[in-house]
């Protein structure tokens, strides 16, 4: 994984702005009434740029080589990666109790 780094404000023009280097990927879709059906040709990876600020509370993601950019409110973005990161333990939660069980069973009986 890339390293964050602190963005200078002389450059950014943000206090606080920190940036990490990364890979991403860029699926276009087919549309039928503005809602999107299936996925065009394969997804391309491309070089990218995240950023984020705490006092302006943006996450933005920028894909130069396609003239793209997305920005979302960091306390948007937070809450999406905690609940992923809820969702998972309880998976492994869920997982490790089907193993101690499957282990149970197996014991010998005696």
């Amino acid at each position: 994984m890339s390293e964050v780094t602190r963005v200078p404000a002389r450059l950014s023009g943000i206090s606080d702005a920190v940036e990490l280097r990364a890979q991403c990927s860029i699926a276009r879709y087919r549309t039928k009434n503005s809602v999107a059906v299936s996925v065009k040709g394969k997804p391309r990876l491309h070089p990218c740029k995240i950023m984020a600020s705490y006092s302006e509370g943006t996450v933005s993601v920028s894909v130069p080589e396609t003239a793209f950019s997305v920005t979302v409110r960091l306390e948007e973005m937070m809450a999406v990666l905690k609940e992923a990161a809820d969702a998972s333990r309880s998976v492994e939660e869920i997982l490790q109790e089907e193993r101690d069980h499957a282990q149970e069973c197996a014991a010998p009986q005696g």
